[in-house]
């Protein structure tokens, strides 16, 4: 049995429709839900850069999001114009929409800094930037018709060190018009090219966990 066709065991009655891979299409199939879109920025990111152990898990509790082999850290940050809970009533019909206008004084990304999550928190522990390089993946795309987080061409990317951040005076969040007063969006392209030139060539990551 192969992990996708996994499915519950034991001596009950069940319809065919119960493996992993139903689960995973009935709870993370929505890459516009904002926790998802998050996650998927993440992977999307360790695939544009070519980073090795892609195949590994995901570590939900690490303090960062990726470790290289040099113990540099690197966070990766989303945000999009679109919301599933904009897109979607609660019966699953979808709702009325227009196309929107990207105003990024009012895009924010959130959850900067925190208290460590290897250990339990203790009373004189202060939240703090837990990473060294952060990544800002923005979708921009305005028409709700059009939304398609594999759709490169409408993500484009902001990289800022801690360094940065905290001269800006950044704590817990960052709107996406500090990120461009800063710096221009980059393109898939242009962001691929960059990093690998920000991190050099001998660099490796390796899973967290």
């Amino acid at each position: 049995m192969t992990l996708l066709n996994t499915t519950f065991t034991g001596d009950v009655l069940l319809p065919q429709n119960a493996s992993l891979l139903d689960f995973w299409r009935w709870a993370f199939s929505d890459l516009c839900d904002d926790d998802l879109k998050g996650i998927f920025a993440e992977w999307m990111v360790r695939v544009l850069l070519g980073l090795p152990s892609l195949g590994g898990r995901r570590i939900s509790w690490a303090n960062s999001d990726v470790l290289l082999a040099s113990g540099t850290r690197i966070e990766v940050k989303a945000s999009a114009l679109w919301q599933s809970w904009k897109l979607w009533n609660e019966d699953g019909t979808p709702k009325a929409t227009t196309p929107l206008t990207l105003d990024p004084r009012r895009i924010r990304f959130v959850g900067l800094q925190a208290r460590t999550a290897l250990e339990p928190a203790s009373g004189d522990s202060f939240a703090a930037f837990k990473s060294d390089i952060y990544v800002f993946c923005m979708n921009t795309q305005a028409d709700p018709r059009s939304w398609d987080a594999w759709s490169l061409s409408d993500w484009e990317f902001y990289v800022m060190t801690k360094t940065e951040l905290v001269t800006l005076g950044v704590v817990g969040s960052v709107s996406l018009d500090a990120l461009r007063k800063f710096r221009a969006g980059m393109s898939v392209k242009e962001f691929q090219a960059y990093m690998r030139r920000f991190l050099g060539t001998d660099e490796h990551c390796r899973p967290l966990g």
